[in-house]
Order: C-alpha cells, then structure tokens, then sequence
C-alpha cells in the first residue's frame, strides 16, 4: 500500500488510511490469536509510562498529579508584541508548574528557525527552561531543523 500510493506523497489522506488499515490488521490479528495487539509485539516493556497533561491551563493538571506540561502555542510570530507575549505566558506557566516540573510547547509549524532562535534566547534569559518546542517548523524542513539542532 505504502508503494502503490507514494504518488499522493508521504503524509496527508493516503497515509492516515494506510495507518488506519495497519491498526484494523493488528486488531484483528490479535482478536484471532486471543492475545491484546501489544503481546503480538513483544508484550509490555514497563509497567508505567511517563505523561504530560496538555492544555493552555497547565493549572488543571497540578491537582491531578502531574509534573509534565506542554502547551499549545497560539500566539502567531505576526502578531503585534507576540515575541514579548510568548516570554510572558511561559513565565507565568513555569511558576504556575514550579522549577521541578517538565514544561514543552507545541507551536504547531507556525514558526520561522530564526523565531524558534530568537524565542529560545529570549527564554533561557528569563530563566524559562523548555524540555521541547514542539513543531517549531515544518517537518519536512531538514535543513531548518538541523540549524535547531542542540549540538
């Protein structure tokens, strides 16, 4: 299927119906074998998984235990004082989750290498540490992402 559909690209509809049909594939293969799809692969590797709660109110998940966060990043590099904005909402969201606890962001491919640089500058002199920025660019942007590369 991967072969037969490379002329529609790599991403987009063409591949998430080849995802889902490989899902369809494992159920079903593991509902006539008895076993949960994850035995068929190995079975379990550890019986808990690290998590983050993602949300734009990182404050909701304090009280639910967690010590992760990533938010969303909704403010566009185009808008007026978005560099400021952005330095300040994170601020406020590393002191809402305290110095402990894991802080990532997801932008979602909005931005540019140098506003990812600039950002990340403007961030590590407000004492902001990030665990990850999430899509900072495109994905497909190779040469971009090893520029963002920490070497």
């Amino acid at each position: 299927m991967f072969a037969s559909s490379s002329f529609y690209g790599r991403k987009g509809l063409a591949i998430q119906a080849i995802s889902g049909i490989d899902l369809a594939l494992w159920d079903l293969t593991g509902k006539a074998a008895g076993k949960p799809a994850h035995q068929l692969i190995g079975g379990v590797v550890q019986s808990r998984v690290p998590t983050y709660f993602t949300s734009g109110k990182p404050e909701a998940g304090l009280p639910l235990g967690f010590t992760a966060f990533k938010l969303p990043m909704e403010i566009s590099p185009e808008e007026p004082g978005a560099r400021q904005r952005i330095v300040e909402r994170l601020v406020n969201a590393r002191r809402t989750v305290g110095k402990a606890s894991k802080l990532m962001i997801d932008v979602l491919c909005r931005w540019t290498v140098a506003f990812t640089i600039e950002i990340a500058a403007r961030l590590a002199d407000a004492d902001v540490r990030l665990d990850f920025i999430e899509e900072p660019i495109l994905p497909d942007d190779i040469p971009g992402y090893e520029k963002l590369c920490v070497k």
